[in-house]
């Protein structure tokens, strides 16, 4: 059984104001499926209106690339809107870091 490593990241684009960071409520990632799958959740506040929210992976920490897009986040004005992915395919026998690009 190969044991999955995880670590998440997150990044704003800097076109982002500080007031729209702050609707980040949380980022998580577990594994599942005995390390053969990861989870990865993030609830935005309520109101949270972005362009796209953009998920990547990495190896190494230094070259991400895109696995997942949710474009044209318009969330409930009155209440948060939660957003998860599975990672189907994790990078095996070395830790997956993840990062969110909120645009």
């Amino acid at each position: 059984m190969k044991k999955l490593l995880l670590f998440c990241a997150i990044f704003f684009s800097q076109l982002l104001s500080f007031s729209q960071s702050e609707r980040l409520l949380d980022f998580s990632i577990e594994s599942v499926d005995g390390d053969k799958r990861a989870l990865i959740r993030w609830p935005m506040a309520a109101g949270s209106t972005y362009l796209d929210l953009v998920l990547e992976r990495s190896s190494d920490n230094i070259l991400y690339q895109v696995v997942c897009i949710y474009p044209g986040v318009c969330g409930s004005k009155d209440s948060a809107q939660s957003y998860s992915w599975i990672d189907s395919d994790p990078i095996s026998l070395t830790t997956s870091f993840y990062r969110l690009k909120i645009r």
